[in-house]
């Protein structure tokens, strides 16, 4: 039955290497605790024992009383949590190997939380059977110088067995310290990981919190820039109104400087039959109006050609703005598409670690409780839950 407890215990140690993460319980007070508890029971049994083994050398039917007593007390003290293992004998030293076949029976099933349960409880077994072996060979010498050359009895050949028992289970034991020490390397390596992609992620996280203020004020100056835009248009409204306006001035005063020669045309029609003083009078005048109406006329294109021009130079700035603000956007959403795909490639990591844990425990066992009460702690915040399914979603929730 050791070597199936072996075989049990490797088999563990390769689950749990394939494993993506172990969930460390925080059971080590309770281990303490249980091992305290677990020594007085010990050290209370081998009382017992001293006592019958006294009562043995003094009385042959009050030891097998006491025998019988202890095949009791064995009975009742063999049912433990987990694994149970009933030994129907006489001998208590065969009752105290079915005891530790079951407490590693036990440990086999869950080799985490009774890592120092076992160590300890099999060296207090070898120490007490030890104990017991030399105090039985001392007592078996002397009998057999009293009785000469005696053949040694059943009972004597039980103990050699079970002392050659034990030595067999001691190699036994120090190959499940070497596998459970496999197991810890494993997890701390799978923890490490866990730890560093958290670190990753949140670094990421910062990164796009910090892209996310920047979108915040390039929204912030394109609102600015929409309302110079809608400023500049409203400007733009007037200045073409203005430039109507100046157009039909224009156009009147053509009009009215044609109408006007027409009269002065017309004058000089009339006055042709006047003296040459007059026309020449007349004609001075008319001159200095056309000159006086030339200029404004000019005056008016010079303004119109600089309005015209500026708003040109204004055209030719808003082109510019606003190429300037679409390369900007353009490269914030290349940045933002980049560190969206990182996260969800991130989150997918995180998830096909967690959904192969699941699957394993899931193929392992049904949903299966601890066997000390304490339950399952998440590794990212910390809190406890009472089985497996409870803490996958949680730690979903919690990545998320």
């Amino acid at each position: 039955m050791a070597r199936n407890v072996l075989s049990r215990m490797e088999t563990i140690c390769a689950e749990v290497m394939e494993m993506p993460e172990i969930f460390l319980a925080d059971g080590e007070d309770d281990d303490d605790v249980e091992s305290t508890v677990e020594i007085d029971e010990l050290d209370e049994l081998a009382a017992d024992e001293d006592d019958a083994e006294s009562v043995e050398d003094c009385d042959g039917e009050k030891s097998k009383d006491a025998s019988k007593s202890g095949d009791g007390k064995g009975g009742k003290s063999s049912k433990e949590k987990g694994v149970s293992v009933k030994v129907n004998c006489e001998d208590k030293k065969q009752q105290k190997v079915g005891k530790w076949i079951s407490r590693a029976l036990r440990a086999a099933v869950n080799p985490i939380v009774s890592k120092f349960n076992l160590n300890l409880k099999v060296n207090l077994d070898l120490n007490v059977a030890n104990k017991e072996g030399k105090q039985e060979a001392a007592s078996s010498a002397s009998k057999q110088q009293e009785a000469g050359k005696a053949k040694p009895t059943a009972q004597q050949l039980r103990r050699r067995a079970d002392l050659a028992r034990i030595k067999e289970l001691e190699k036994e034991n120090r190959h499940l310290e070497k596998v459970f020490e496999k197991i810890v390397t494993a997890y701390t390596d799978m923890k490490a990981n866990l730890t560093e992609k958290a670190t990753e992620y949140e670094k990421l996280k910062e990164k796009h919190s910090l892209e996310e203020s920047k979108l915040g004020k390039l929204v912030d100056e394109l609102l600015i820039l929409k309302k110079a835009i809608s400023n500049f248009e409203t400007e733009n409204k007037k200045l073409e109104i203005e430039k109507i306006h100046l157009n039909k001035e224009l156009r009147q005063e053509r009009e009215d400087k044609t109408h006007k020669i027409k009269q002065f045309e017309s004058k000089l029609e009339e006055l042709q039959t006047k003296s040459e003083s007059e026309m020449e009078k007349l004609k001075e005048e008319a001159g200095a109006q056309l000159l006086e109406k030339q200029a404004t006329l000019d005056q008016k294109e010079s303004e119109l050609n600089q309005l015209s021009k500026q708003l040109q130079t204004l055209q030719e700035d808003f082109a510019k703005s606003e190429a300037n603000h679409l390369q900007n956007s353009q490269q914030h959403l290349q940045k933002q598409a980049q560190l969206e795909l990182k996260v969800m490639d991130l989150m997918q990591k995180n998830r096909e670690l967690t959904a192969s844990g699941q699957e394993h425990r899931f193929s392992n066992s049904t949903v299966r409780e601890d066997s000390c009460g304490t339950g399952h702690a998440c590794p990212l915040c910390g809190s406890m839950f009472r089985n497996l399914a409870d803490l996958q979603i949680h730690v979903e929730s919690c990545v998320s």
